[in-house]
């Protein structure tokens, strides 16, 4: 179970009731003491008091005083005394000593009839009790002050042997409380602490992935189901269940529109290329024709093209959406740096208006993939470096082999994209904006990057952006195993 007396981590609601609860204690094991030991001083005064007033009541006027005092022993540690008129001081006994006159003097000052506590000066404390009479002095009688003083050590020495066992008594309580309420709240927490433990497991799953099952639930056979953990945890496991068919419902809707959209993709490429070549088996007579049609059947060819493209990106996302593993598909071993190769030759050629750098290793860089998927991933993306930068931008493609890796940047020094795009960048139809949309004529689909993510993914690696006004950098990581270990 561990250290008892270990606190729970802070900020805890354990750590909280923890420290109260063992404060209150505290609190209360301290007024009670202060209570048990008010009550024990009077007590204990009172019962000096009621000395005091015994031996007043018993005391002898009438005897003979002596000015040295009575020879033998001790009979009781009161102190009697007697204070005449004339500054004489007279004792009754040696007990416990016999006082000087100032601290006599001292004494005397108590008020008859009333028990008080003087500091006789170098005497000590004392809790002196007066009476006005007269003595018997070689049989004379004469005024003086009667007193009776008793240590004032027999109400205080009791008290500090009290206020010890009080205070180890209390240190007890407070260290019992401490303990039992660090076992009792622990205990108590065990349901809330599976709870949690089912919670931070949940919190780690990839819920933005359709495929993410939910079959975690907390285990609540410990716990009374009328119980505020077990109402809670009841609650959460429903919650649970919830959140379970929502992602089932949207995994059935996700399959039904990926299906939905290979099928459409499917059906329209053959009436595409039925359009695209009736468009140019019309242009065999194309000088014949009026402008007007000319325009037409070059606007008609152009835009079947272009609708072409966007189905076999559509097409090919849907694939890559029912297979995302592509380990069910044949990899090959694919030299990454003839790909790269060849696809900066295919971007010099398609635009020579911008400038294109290259560095790649010296020896071949060889991954697992499937065959052209690689080399659509580098056209994409060289492909939308040429037509969202203007003309002159310097395009840079740079192969780098790490540990366990390898890592392809693609970085332009073009507008950049706002920093709003950029989480969005890899979504699907996601259009970049006017500052790299340089291109007259440009009708990207927005698909191409949403293919590099799909792809990218697909290979176990990882695709990323970083831009800002001057410096756009794609990064694309792929693993150099096929199982994407690193």
């Amino acid at each position: 179970m561990g250290n008892p007396f270990a606190p729970p981590p802070k900020k805890t609601l354990a750590r909280h009731l923890l420290f109260r609860t063992t404060a209150l204690v505290a609190v209360v094991t301290f007024m009670l003491s202060a209570l048990a030991a008010y009550a024990s001083f009077n007590i204990l005064e009172n019962e000096v008091d009621l000395r005091l007033e015994n031996a007043q009541i018993r005391m002898n006027f009438t005897k003979n005083w002596d000015m040295n005092g009575s020879e033998g022993p001790c009979s009781d540690s009161i102190i009697r005394i007697a204070l005449t008129i004339n500054g004489a001081a007279w004792q009754d006994n040696n007990c416990p000593e016999r006082p000087t006159i100032d601290e006599v003097e001292a004494m005397a000052s108590v008020p008859p009839g009333v028990a008080s506590t003087v500091d006789a000066k170098g005497l000590g404390t004392y809790r002196i009790l007066t009476q006005d009479g007269n003595i018997s002095i070689d049989g004379q009688l004469i005024p003086a002050r009667l007193i009776l003083a008793i240590p004032y050590s027999e109400v205080l020495s009791p008290m500090r042997t009290q206020g010890i066992v009080l205070g180890i008594l209390t240190l007890g309580a407070i260290g019992v409380a401490y303990v039992g309420t660090r076992q009792v709240v622990e205990h108590s927490f065990t349901g809330l602490k599976r709870l949690t433990e089912t919670a931070q497991k949940i919190s780690d799953l990839p819920l933005g992935d359709s495929e993410t099952e939910v079959s975690l639930r907390a285990d609540l056979s410990h716990d009374d189901p009328d119980s505020e953990v077990g109402r809670v945890g009841s609650a959460f496991n429903h919650m649970l269940d919830n959140i379970d068919e929502g992602l089932a419902a949207r995994r059935e809707s996700e399959r039904k529109m990926r299906q939905f959209v290979a099928d459409a993709s499917h059906e329209l490429r053959n009436p595409l290329a039925s359009i695209r070549g009736y468009a140019e088996l019309s242009r065999r007579d194309f000088d014949e024709l009026p402008d007007t049609t000319k325009q037409a059947l070059t606007r008609i060819s152009s835009e079947s093209e272009r609708m072409s493209t966007l189905v076999d990106d559509l097409l090919l996302l849907a694939r890559l959406d029912a297979a995302p593993d592509m380990a069910a598909q044949t990899k090959q071993p694919t030299d990454l740096t003839e790909i790269v190769l060849d696809a900066v030759s295919d971007a010099r050629a398609a635009g020579p208006d911008h400038k294109w750098l290259l560095q790649v290793p010296d020896e071949p860089v060889i991954v697992p993939s499937v065959p052209g998927q690689l080399r659509q991933v580098l056209t994409n993306l060289l492909g939308n470096a040429r037509t969202h930068t203007p003309a002159g931008t310097t395009v840079r493609t740079s192969l780098n082999v790490e540990p366990g890796s390898v890592v392809l940047h693609v970085l332009d020094d073009g507008p950049g994209i706002a920093p709003e795009l950029q989480p969005k960048l890899f979504e699907r139809f996601t259009r970049a904006d006017e500052a790299r949309a340089r291109v007259p004529g440009n009708k990207s689909t927005g698909l191409g990057l949403a293919i590099v993510a799909a792809i990218v993914q697909a290979h176990h690696g990882q695709v990323s952006v970083t831009s800002q006004p001057g410096r756009t950098d794609f990064s694309v990581r792929l693993p150099l195993r096929s199982d994407g270990s690193q």
